[in-house]
């Protein structure tokens, strides 16, 4: 956490709220590691979002939507400068260390997966989960309830996973919801 936020996270009302947003995700990952058919779910959905998730709605975004080849290509570029900021800009500014894992490595069909070594505030999935629906509604995707519930599933499946806490998820989830608003309005 940098020096000059320490105030503003020790503050009465701020650190309750992260002490209480520990607990809440301590709950969560006890639950998925209490049921492993839980955790089981949620490592498969970590594994198929990552490969297929931007892509699948690249598909949906380009077979039901009137963008123009140039929109499609500004969308495409203010998505990426988003994400580019939330994994290298936002995270760092912040700095919030990624709560303790109970599982460093897992494997999904015998691919070894270890767990994110960034920070963990604000969510990057969440993030894109918040830019995807936002961008679905608006611009009127097919599937947009689909791809509504994966998107929130995703987003829980970073706090299962034990990979952030929930503020990070939600926080990650509104941040990109409201550039997927603005990102649309330019468009």
């Amino acid at each position: 956490m940098r020096s000059f936020l320490r105030p503003v996270v020790d503050s009465r009302v701020v650190k309750p709220l992260v002490k209480f947003d520990r607990y809440i995700s301590a709950l969560f990952v006890n639950w998925a590691h209490k049921y492993s058919l839980v955790h089981d779910f949620f490592t498969v959905v970590r594994v198929l979002t990552n490969i297929l998730g931007i892509p699948v709605y690249l598909y949906l975004l380009i077979s039901s939507t009137e963008l123009s080849f140039s929109q499609l290509l500004v969308f495409l570029g203010f998505w990426l400068l988003g994400g580019i900021t939330v994994e290298l800009g936002l995270k760092n500014f912040f700095a919030r260390v990624r709560p303790e894992a109970k599982v460093k490595v897992f494997s999904f069909l015998g691919i070894k997966f270890s767990k994110p070594t960034s920070y963990s505030f604000p969510s990057g999935h969440g993030f894109h989960a918040g830019f995807i629906v936002a961008t679905a509604w608006l611009l009127g995707v097919k599937f947009k309830w689909a791809i509504t519930g994966v998107a929130l599933v995703v987003a829980a499946s970073r706090v299962f996973l034990g990979f952030h806490y929930v503020m990070d998820v939600v926080a990650g989830f509104i941040l990109g919801a409201l550039y997927g608003i603005f990102v649309v309005k330019i468009l």
